[in-house]
This record gives structure tokens, sequence and C-alpha cells, in this order.
């Protein structure tokens, strides 16, 4: 097995046991989530899991969770090499659901329309949220004045 490939069972065997469940053994059950429940019955959520050499997003993997997940709801988990963080793609009304439940949010059928003018977000600056990890906002820059 080359390391690529270990990497990516052993991000699947985190996130499996993170959910309440474990990875799925290739061939096993009837779906092709790459985690299960621990009786290898499938979750309420369908996972797809990626290791890849540096953080992407690809149209392909997003298109494999949604196929996966048959109606369910999905995430695409990446943890990229040399990375602590695992990172997270999902669909917007499922955070938005998950959110609500938490109370933490309007709920999704609830939600706010966007107010932004001409659909983008540029007139406000993007940060690191609340809950971002240390080093989201990038390195830190010392401040020259001249």
């Amino acid at each position: 097995m080359n390391k690529d490939a270990a990497r990516g069972k052993a991000l699947e065997r985190q996130v499996g046991a993170a959910l309440g469940g474990r990875r799925r053994r290739n061939g096993e059950g009837v779906g092709f989530d790459d985690c299960v429940g621990p009786d290898g019955q499938e979750l309420e959520v369908s996972v797809e899991c990626k290791a890849p050499a540096q953080l992407q997003l690809r149209g392909k993997w997003v298109e494999q969770a949604r196929r996966n997940a048959s109606g369910r709801p999905w995430l695409l988990v990446q943890r990229p090499l040399g990375s602590k963080t695992t990172y997270v793609t999902l669909d917007f009304q499922f955070l938005l659901q998950l959110l609500s439940e938490a109370g933490w949010a309007t709920a999704a059928s609830e939600a706010p329309a966007d107010e932004t003018h001409d659909g983008s977000s540029a007139d406000i600056p993007a940060g690191p949220g609340a809950a971002s990890p240390p080093g989201a906002s990038g390195p830190r820059v010392p401040n020259h004045r001249r």
C-alpha cells in the first residue's frame, strides 16, 4: 500500500470513529460511503474522505459525495498532507440546519435573504470567525511604519 492510500485510510478511520462508527472496508455494505456505523450500517450523513497533498476543492469530489449520499446529507472531509486541521465541505442548507438545531442560527427556512447589492461580499473584509483555529488569518507580519 502506498503512503497516500495509507493516509486516506487513516483519515477514514479517524472520521468514522469521531462520528460513532468506523471505516467501511472495500466491498462492504450496500453503499459507497467511506464511513459506516459500528455494525456496517449507513450513518445519518454520507462521508467522503480525501487526503490530498494540498487542500483543494474538486467538483468531481463534491459530485461523488452527493451521488454516494443518495439523498442524505453529505460531508466531504479533507486533511491535506502535513496538516493538523481537518476541513469539511457540505451543503449550506445542511449547515444552517445544524446551526439551527444547536441554537446558533435562525432556522434554515427562516434564513434572511442575501443583503449584498451585487451578490458579492467584497465590501465586508473576510476574517476568521470566532471558532477559527490559530493561524486561520495567515502568518503574522510585522507592521513596519516608514
